[in-house]
């Protein structure tokens, strides 16, 4: 369902999703503008979104909320703080970029 409404909102752009070796991945059916990129079995650090946890976690770690609320508080000031540059810099690795331009050319 994600990858068909993935597809469904971002249809004149080409859009790669990385992925794990899962067996259900493998049988996965894809629309011709989703272009899986698989990354090797038991490998998170070549996962990007690896290194925006690490950084997300690391400006979280010595917060002590009282409430749930303050942690949702917290929670979101964190992320408004991440813009493109600051998520680039995190998952705009060098082989992630080639195999986005090999794809495309």
């Amino acid at each position: 369902m994600f990858i068909n409404q993935l597809s469904r909102n971002f249809p004149e752009s080409v859009n790669f999703l990385q992925l794990d070796n899962a067996s259900f991945h493998q049988n996965i059916d894809f629309p011709e503008n989703i272009i899986p990129i698989f990354q090797p079995p038991y490998s998170p650090e070549l996962n990007p979104i690896e290194r925006f946890w690490q950084q997300f976690k690391q400006q979280l770690r010595w917060e002590n909320c009282q409430t749930l609320e303050e942690l949702q508080q917290k929670v979101s000031d964190i992320l408004h703080k991440f813009d493109q540059v600051a998520i680039a810099s995190l998952t705009g690795w060098d082989y992630l970029i080639d195999a986005v331009l090999s794809a495309t050319s």
